[in-house]
């Protein structure tokens, strides 16, 4: 009986030294991945510039262009591509992303712009090529907050040009230190419907809905 006793308590110091050891080994393997998901996301992010007292809001235009098909950016004047960005880019849903369509079309290219590192996070402000209903082309700039671990925090659409059954124009101010951004946003809506909600013709003038919102930018996300 003594025996049992002690070979069953040296079974089970085993199995524990095992399953302490598993458990570290697990805890370590982590760790790897956290710490290469943080390099990686590093090495995305060092070309991209540092965010500057810019009006980058006058000279948007300077960025965009437009003909009879939709919207598009200029890329010779940008010269930062960063294919890495997807990767990390949506890579966390956030709270206020549900129904946004412009948020979660997969038709879609980065073209990070600037940065804005403070202590516990970072701000991404980036040109998003995209292809929408119908494959019209638009354009938005999208605002992105990481941790330094390289998880995103939370994103926000600040500037939009879309045209299709609804005209979408959103415009936005930052101030200097990019801890308030306003956006001004106008719906266009030029389709006739009926009471069913069939569209049966265009109206001579389009219905206007006007918004204007403001966000503080936080390490939590943007705060409205």
């Amino acid at each position: 009986m003594r025996y049992l006793l002690i070979l069953f308590l040296a079974t089970l110091s085993l199995g524990c030294k095992k399953s302490i050891k598993s458990e570290n080994n697990k805890d370590k393997e982590e760790i790897v991945v956290l710490n290469k998901k943080k390099n990686d996301f590093q090495k995305c992010i060092d070309n991209i510039p540092n965010y500057s007292k810019i009006k980058l809001e006058k000279s948007i235009r300077n960025y965009t262009k437009e003909d009879d098909s939709g919207y598009f950016i200029k890329k010779d004047s940008l010269n930062i591509y960063d294919k890495c960005a997807r990767s990390f880019f949506n890579s966390n849903k956030t709270e206020h992303d549900n129904g946004n369509f412009f948020y979660n079309i997969t038709e879609k290219k980065y073209y990070p712009f600037f940065k804005q590192v403070k202590d516990d996070y970072i701000t991404i402000g980036s040109f998003v090529q995209y292809y929408g209903e119908n494959d019209i082309p638009g354009v938005s700039f999208q605002l992105n907050i990481f941790n330094h671990d390289g998880e995103q925090i939370d994103y926000l659409i600040v500037y939009n040009r879309f045209s299709f059954e609804l005209v979408l124009k959103y415009d936005f101010i930052f101030n200097d230190k990019l801890s308030e951004i306003i956006i001004d946003k106008i719906e266009e809506n030029w389709l006739l419907l009926d009471e069913e909600g069939e569209i049966i013709g265009e109206r001579d003038t389009p219905k206007v809905k006007k918004e204007k919102e403001t966000y503080k930018i936080s390490s939590s996300g943007f705060i409205k």
